[in-house]
């Protein structure tokens, strides 16, 4: 008996294309289901329950564990989500996200809500006047390079309109807490002209210019002391006296940038006096220093050292000529009365030679008859 086949016929294309939209839409579903869990496991939610789309391989196989009373299925295959740990991460990042939020509102403040704040008068005109300070400096004498370009600009002139209409001009009193006040007049927000500034248990009555003490002023400080004579940026500049508490003259003379400077007399506390040169805040140059005793030295200075010919008048009546360098007396002649004239030098190697040395100025110290 002949063997009857079975003749399978071929699927038809329409059948094909049913099949191939049958299963990109599981797939998709699969794929829908699984981003759904994904973001509702982000959330701190647990994921929705979905049908379980069965296939006859997955049938076959051994189903999952049972998920206990605090977790589901996850989508991933093998995988489950626990309420308690979920709830959690989602408690903490719901603080770190409310404390992040409430930081950018802090800073971020809208438009509508923001505060105009207006700039310091006074340092809109120390911009000016140091930009001014500038092209003064680097203009060649007599030129005009540069001034056109500066006085024209926009910012410059921005700032000129802002000093115009809102800076202080005139007579005003400016309090500096309990530290102090001033009181006089202003110029575009900076002290300049004549006012008395009291700060810190110092008081400055006098001119003033670009907010600086300029001009002729007195300075009265702390322990009562007085300077009294002219400033510039602040400093002594110029003739000045200084008195102390009681009254009594400590100097008068030049002062250059805050130090003496030039022809001075200072008053000592022990009782001494200065009268010359100044270079720096020492004594320079050719002058004369009446010690306390009465004796009195006519001679040269430098950085404040003994420098060049000096010669001493002591009270008793005697004389003697020195010379010195940078401090160091190099040698000695002293006046005799009885002669009229000076004696033999000492020079600076005889006197440190040993007594017995027999280039010893014996003579001079009148050891020759010994």
């Amino acid at each position: 008996m002949a063997q009857q086949k079975t003749k399978v016929s071929p699927s038809t294309p329409r059948v094909q294309d049913e099949a191939s939209k049958t299963g990109d839409s599981l797939n998709a579903s699969l794929g829908k289901t699984r981003m759904e869990s994904t973001m509702m496991m982000h959330l701190g939610h647990p994921p929705k329950s979905q049908n379980k789309v069965s296939s006859p391989s997955a049938t076959s196989s051994s189903a999952p564990a049972a998920a206990t009373a605090n977790s589901v299925v996850s989508p991933r295959p093998g995988r489950t989500v626990d309420h308690e740990v979920s709830d959690r991460i989602s408690k903490r990042l719901s603080a770190s996200a409310k404390t992040v939020d409430a930081h950018r509102k802090s800073v971020h403040t809208p438009l509508e809500k923001q505060v105009k704040v207006k700039p310091e008068d006074r340092d809109v005109a120390r911009t000016v006047k140091h930009e001014l300070d500038l092209l003064r400096n680097s203009v060649h004498p007599g030129g005009s390079v540069g001034w056109g370009a500066l006085l024209t600009s926009d910012p410059f002139q921005k700032r000129l309109e802002f000093l115009n209409h809102h800076a202080r001009s005139g007579q005003f009193i400016e309090q500096y807490g309990t530290q102090g006040r001033y009181e006089g007049e202003f110029l575009y927000g900076m002290r300049h002209g004549k006012g008395t500034h009291d700060f810190r248990d110092e008081v400055y009555e006098g001119e003033w210019k670009w907010d600086f003490r300029h001009g002729w002023g007195t300075m009265t400080t702390k322990d009562g002391s007085k300077i009294k004579g002219e400033w510039q940026n602040g400093k002594p500049h110029g003739y000045t006296c200084m008195h102390d508490a009681n009254g009594a003259l400590m100097y008068e003379g030049e002062y250059k940038c805050g130090k003496r400077d030039g022809l001075g007399r200072q008053l000592f506390q022990n009782g001494d006096m200065y009268d010359g040169g100044w270079k720096e805040g020492r004594l320079s140059d050719r002058g004369v220093y009446y010690f306390a005793n009465g004796d009195k030295l006519y001679g040269m200075w430098k950085d404040g050292q003994y420098d060049g010919v000096g010669v001493f008048h002591y009270a008793d009546g005697s004389i003697s000529r020195r010379m010195y360098k940078e401090g160091l007396l190099m040698s000695v002649q002293d006046y005799e009365h009885s002669t009229k004239r000076f004696g033999k030098t000492l020079t600076r190697e005889g006197m440190l030679k040993h007594t017995r040395d027999k280039s010893f100025p014996k003579d001079i110290f009148l050891l020759n008859t010994m």
